[in-house]
């Protein structure tokens, strides 16, 4: 399955309980006003989850390993 976006949540629990399904999980955070700068929007996509078509690397940072 190809993904449309990138999903986002803004709950670290939702974001840690997700990232241990896989081998060696890390947890990024994005910032949302890098994004907007870029001219990239975020749409809602549920109560905690919202999705972005892409995430450039300088948007990210490490928030902790899983």
């Amino acid at each position: 399955m190809k993904r449309l976006y990138v999903h986002l949540t803004t709950s670290l629990e939702d974001a840690l309980e997700r990232a241990r399904r896989f081998p060696d999980p890390v947890v990024l955070a994005v910032d949302p006003l890098c994004l907007k700068k870029r001219g990239l929007r975020v749409f809602r996509g549920g109560r905690t989850v919202y999705l972005a078509r892409r995430v450039p690397p300088e948007c990210l940072k490490l928030l902790e390993q899983a």
